[in-house]
């Protein structure tokens, strides 16, 4: 957009000429060229410096963008803020408008520049009083203004600068302010050279959805951090991420199968199915021909059965006739050529009964992914398909530096394909299996490099000196094998130390612990959940167990004075679902959580029993079985011992359906609820 300057306007400015200041001379007039000039050049020299910090479009403050789809129309909300724009910091108002629901959409600002004067902006002319020009009109202004818009709006004047991107009605990732390119690109360098820059800090699991009303596959990206390629990508919220996948096919071509006569149903050998292109049956059929007058010539069969495949039987009255030796079959005729001295053939114009199979095309009928039903084929005849098939493959899930997901396609195969590699540039998040049978049925394995934080690393070191004690431990525990074997001629013992001589394959209700075999103890895990957030008791008084009285500076919180209103506030409840599962494999290590205190101690022992604690003994061979009845004790000590044998984490493979329920609040007088979305399926909402 090109401006009209003012008549009478100079500005000589010239890169080229390379001039660094103004040197004014005395006695010489001052030229408004001049002071012109030097205001283009405070201006390029300060946009300069700020471009090598920010890049245009970069959010200052505020200005966040909220997208909202309801009824195939997608609300976008912009707010106020700040933002770098043409080399300054520059204030928007926010704005409500609409946008296209699918594909990618880029969000901005329309910078757009006009010349005021004081004929169009009476506060121009000259306010001193008193002076030849009072009233009169001084410089013009350069107006610089921006907007809300998005990439290829009708009618929006001026330059457009992106600021978010959008795809398929979802804001894409933006860094938060305040962000310095220089020193986002000196992160960026130093992660890819010390961590690699490709990795999960947190969150970002992806799970699979149900497929869409237009058959679309959905997955579930959950919100987190990660780096790609050394940029850090925040995903405050999780994302829906539809995907048209297409599987690759392969022809098959005349696949066999025995029929067993009448309606069956085939179940081909490459499920699932893409299209049937041929379905082939060979049938039986009988038919009365009438001989010809010449002999041994050939009496040619119906129309109907041009595609013969044999001759069953050929019967007149009494006498049935034999193939090779009465007749030949010859395309879609019966030559009765053969001569012999035992050769038949009917005389001419007898009438006699022809059964012959043939070959016919038909439509299958109840076709799926694996297969058809077919009537009509012949028993222990071929059925040959020819169908294309959907061949299975791995497809990878990745991120991309500017927070847009990407599903790269791997290669087809028959058997056993291969998941591809992230290209250059993109981070694997999941690998997704396509087996493309049943519809709606994939396996994803999130993939994702995770990033081990120093107290997963020390923990590690910690196991690692447990596992060489653990090591001395075995050794020495090997020595003392060596020396009292399990087997001594030909006899089984067992010392009791541990499980190891157990038999892992039987019902283990015993327990082995302080060298006695005894009756297991059960345990059963219960867990305790709040109905709701608890808060502290009001009525104590606090105290200040630790004061900062130091104080900092002081800046403005709102220094573009945005003020945008507040959102109503959602509340789920319960908003997290923490539940515990157990599995015990052996009873020994819960028999002696229960009683190691009592059967230890000897001192304790007797104490307990003097207090009513009563013991029998039953004699079991080489072992003796304890039960403790009844133990009264006035003096309790209880010590706990941790012993951490290895940590494995694993997703869950079903997770337990419960109700939320939901509280909405915080909305201003005459707003009025629609509709009420989560993660984009509609709930009902009733007043409390």
């Amino acid at each position: 957009m090109s401006l009209t300057y003012p008549a009478g306007y100079y500005d000589r400015t010239d890169q080229t000429k390379h001039y660094d200041q103004h040197l004014f001379v005395a006695s010489r007039v001052l030229q408004a060229a001049e002071l012109n000039e030097i205001q283009s050049e405070q201006h390029n020299r300060l946009r300069r410096i700020s471009d090598v910090l920010f890049e245009d479009g970069t959010v200052v403050s505020g200005a966040d963008v909220l997208t909202h789809t309801t009824d195939g129309v997608c609300t976008v909300v912009a707010q106020a803020g700040a933002l770098y724009v043409a080399g300054a910091v520059r204030g928007i108002v926010p704005r409500t408008f609409t946008i296209a629901t699918t594909g990618k959409v880029a969000l901005g600002v329309y910078l757009t520049e006009a010349i005021v004067t004081a004929a169009t902006d009476p506060g121009l002319y000259d306010p001193a009083v008193s002076t030849i020009n009072q009233g009169q009109s001084g410089a013009a202004r350069l107006q610089v203004s921006i907007a809300w818009g998005y990439a290829g709006e009708a009618g929006a004047p001026g330059s457009f600068y992106p600021v978010y991107a959008v795809e398929d009605g979802v804001v894409l990732v933006k860094t938060p302010p305040p962000q310095i390119d220089a020193v986002s690109l000196a992160i960026a360098r130093y992660d890819r050279q010390s961590a690699g820059g490709m990795y999960v800090s947190s969150g970002l699991a992806v799970t699979c959805l149900a497929d869409d009303t237009s058959g679309r596959q959905v997955y579930s990206l959950a919100a987190g951090v990660a780096r790609v390629n050394g940029e850090e990508i925040i995903l405050d919220q999780g994302r829906r991420i539809p995907y048209a996948g297409t599987a690759d096919t392969r022809q098959i071509l005349l696949e066999q199968h025995i029929a067993s006569g009448g309606t069956e149903r085939v179940d081909v050998a490459h499920p699932p199915i893409a299209t049937i292109e041929q379905l082939a049956v060979e049938k039986q059929a009988s038919l009365t021909k009438t001989r010809g007058t010449a002999a041994g010539g050939k009496d040619y069969l119906s129309p109907t059965y041009t595609s013969v495949t044999t001759i069953v039987s050929v019967v007149s009255g009494e006498t049935t006739y034999t193939a090779g030796r009465d007749y030949l079959l010859t395309s879609d005729a019966i030559d009765w050529s053969p001569h012999g001295t035992e050769a038949l053939e009917p005389a001419a114009g007898v009438t006699y009964t022809v059964v012959l199979r043939y070959i016919d095309i038909v439509t299958p009928t109840s076709p799926d992914a694996t297969g058809f039903t077919v009537s009509g084929a012949a028993a222990g005849t071929n059925i040959q398909v020819s169908y294309h098939w959907n061949m299975p493959r791995y497809d990878l899930l990745c991120l991309a530096a500017t927070g847009e997901t990407v599903i790269v396609n791997g290669v087809s195969f028959a058997s056993n394909p291969r998941p591809p590699q992230a290209p250059s540039g993109l981070l694997g998040l999941a690998l997704i299996e396509q087996h493309w049978y049943p519809t709606g049925t994939r396996t994803v394995t999130n993939v994702a490099v995770k990033m081990v934080p120093m107290s997963d690393l020390n923990a590690v070191n910690t196991r690692i000196d447990t596992l060489f004690a653990l090591i001395a431990e075995e050794r020495l525990a090997l020595n003392l094998t060596l020396a009292d074997p399990t087997a001594k001629r030909g006899v089984f013992a067992d010392a009791f130390y541990d499980d190891d001589l157990r038999d892992s394959g039987i019902a283990q209700t015993a327990a082995i612990f302080a060298g006695e075999l005894t009756l297991g103890v059960a345990a059963v895990g219960h867990t305790q959940s709040l109905a709701a957030v608890g808060t502290l008791d009001r009525s104590i008084t606090p105290t200040t167990v630790l004061e900062q009285t130091l104080q900092t500076g002081a800046m403005l919180i709102n220094p573009y004075d945005s003020f945008a209103p507040m959102p109503g506030v959602g509340v789920l409840s319960p908003a997290v679902d923490f539940w515990s599962s157990f599995l015990t494999d052996w009873t020994s290590p819960v028999t002696r959580q229960f009683s190691e205190e009592i059967w230890t101690n000897p001192d304790r022992r007797d104490a307990m029993l003097a207090f009513g604690a009563s013991v029998n003994y039953y004699g079991m061979g080489l072992a003796a079985w304890n039960t403790v009845h009844t133990v009264v004790a006035q003096d309790v000590v209880q010590q706990t011992m941790i012993e951490k044998v290895g940590t494995r984490y694993a997703d869950a493979q079903y997770l337990r359906s419960i109700p939320v329920w939901f509280a909405l609040s915080g909305f201003g007088a005459g707003e009025v609820l629609n509709t009420v979305t989560i993660d984009g399926i509609t709930v009902t909402a009733s007043a409390p």
